[in-house]
């Protein structure tokens, strides 16, 4: 009976052990995420100002199309 408990308690330490790899990837995936969605932001206002900018002929077509190459 000792044996059973024993490796019971230890099936559910390496549940425990699982639960807890399992988190701290899911962690790192949200935190990845948050900076992923940050950069796409600036991103997309780097866009917008280029394309304003280019709208009104402060830059050119060509300047325009590199700058939007180095953004993506």
């Amino acid at each position: 009976y000792s044996l059973f408990v024993q490796g019971l308690n230890d099936i559910r330490s390496l549940s425990q052990l699982q639960t807890s790899a399992l988190v701290t990837q899911a962690t790192g995936a949200d935190a990845q995420l948050v900076e992923n969605q940050a950069r796409l932001r600036a991103e997309q206002q780097q866009l917008a100002e280029l394309t304003t900018l280019r709208q009104s002929g402060g830059i050119s077509r060509t300047d325009y199309l590199r700058r939007v190459t180095e953004v993506n």
